[in-house]
């Protein structure tokens, strides 16, 4: 259920409504494997250029146990590179972009699926965008995108909904003037919808899967 969701998922992140906007949009596709081995694809595109990685994403033992909902929350746009990696407790693997510097941390799960956290960083080694994948912290019992309204507050829709949504991506639009937040509300059988708050108010929606 977790691969399907992302499937189409990272098609919407491409192609979504931020689409060129943003500075950078990265799509997650998970391959699993019965066993413990896990595949991840990465297909990421940055704003005038596109780059696909495809390689082996085994955790690093140092810093895995690190890659949580919690420390993901704890990343904030515009930290230094040095307290990125002093929450995950050392560097991440490096995405080679063109013109920004790219990190990712790696765990693997209990259904041996990988958790994935991604940090892009601009020339001043600043967070510019965050993304993370497989790490749902919050469930919800019932999924009802009706009561969603386009213009609404993050905290009117957890109000509505009845519970908190998963933030899966951050970064910057328009050149800084504001942030463009995705989070994703899920039932425990991984079924929900997305919406893409600028600032603190919702202007796109979408159903998982």
């Amino acid at each position: 259920m977790l691969v399907s969701i992302w499937k189409k998922f990272g098609r919407r992140l491409v192609t979504g409504a931020a689409g060129e906007e943003s500075c950078t949009l990265l799509a997650l596709k998970i391959f699993s494997y019965i066993g413990a081995l896990s595949v991840l694809g990465l297909f990421v595109v940055v704003k005038c250029s596109s780059i696909v990685a495809e390689r082996h994403f085994a955790p690093d033992p140092k810093t895995s146990s690190q890659v949580t909902y919690a420390n993901f929350m704890r990343i904030n746009l515009n930290d230094s590179h040095l307290e990125v990696k002093g929450i995950f407790g050392g560097e991440g693997r490096r995405l080679d972009l063109i013109d920004q510097n790219g990190f990712f941390w790696t765990r693997e799960k209990k259904d041996g699926s990988l958790a994935v956290i991604t940090v892009c960083f601009n020339d001043k080694d600043e967070v510019i965008s965050k993304i993370q994948n497989g790490l749902f912290n919050y469930v919800v019992d019932e999924v009802d995108i009706s009561q969603v309204e386009l213009g609404d507050s993050y905290e009117k829709i957890v109000e509505n909904v009845g519970g908190r949504g998963n933030l899966v991506e951050q970064y910057y639009k328009d050149d800084k003037k504001n942030i463009l937040s995705r989070y994703v509300w899920v039932n425990k059988d991984k079924i929900g919808f997305w919406i893409d708050f600028v600032g603190d108010k919702a202007n796109n929606s979408g159903s998982l899967p």
